[in-house]
């Protein structure tokens, strides 16, 4: 009975971390049409007399989207770390609602990326830039997705004792 409860849980959290994905996926896609119907609306490129320098702004945001993609593999798997229960693969109670928080940190860094890109277009980049960070963006979703094998092991239906007399095992 216990078991299945787990499980429900477990499920009801899976489902969770998913919607939470994909809503911030479907986001990448809304700021793609924002600028398509801000170009359409002629509001773009409103800073043609003012000096901006536009080539500087796009290579710091692109340096720091680089530095955030490649950051992320790190950030996740430090968070991911305290999950687990030392030397049995198995992952604490309550790690599936902490799971939940590393799917929300690592989309919103994924994210960000194509606000970069909807940002340099708002000052009068092209196109192709915002094409080119909202594609940046829609590979960190991809690699940010949630994914079993992070919160799964062969013995995670074990549930362990950790030190302190606390249970551990699938949440």
């Amino acid at each position: 009975m216990e078991q299945t409860k787990e499980k429900t849980e477990e499920k009801q959290q899976w489902r969770v971390a998913w919607i939470i994905w994909g809503a911030m996926a479907a986001a990448i896609v809304i700021y793609g049409v924002i600028g398509h119907m801000l170009a359409a609306a002629g509001t773009l490129g409103g800073f043609d007399d003012a000096d901006i320098p536009l080539p500087l702004i796009r290579n710091i945001l692109l340096a720091v989207a680089l530095l955030q993609l490649a950051a992320l593999p790190f950030i996740r798997g430090r968070m991911l770390a305290g999950t687990r229960v030392p030397g049995a693969g198995t992952m604490y109670a309550g790690a599936g609602a902490r799971y939940i928080i590393v799917v929300i940190v690592s989309a919103a860094l994924s994210e960000a990326v194509a606000i970069y890109g909807l940002v340099l277009l708002l000052l009068g980049d092209s196109f192709t830039t915002l094409y080119f960070f909202l594609g940046l963006s829609v590979l960190a979703m991809l690699y940010s997705r949630p994914k079993r094998a992070e919160i799964s092991a062969p013995s995670l239906g074990n549930v362990r004792q950790m030190p302190g007399g606390k249970e551990a095992g699938r949440s």
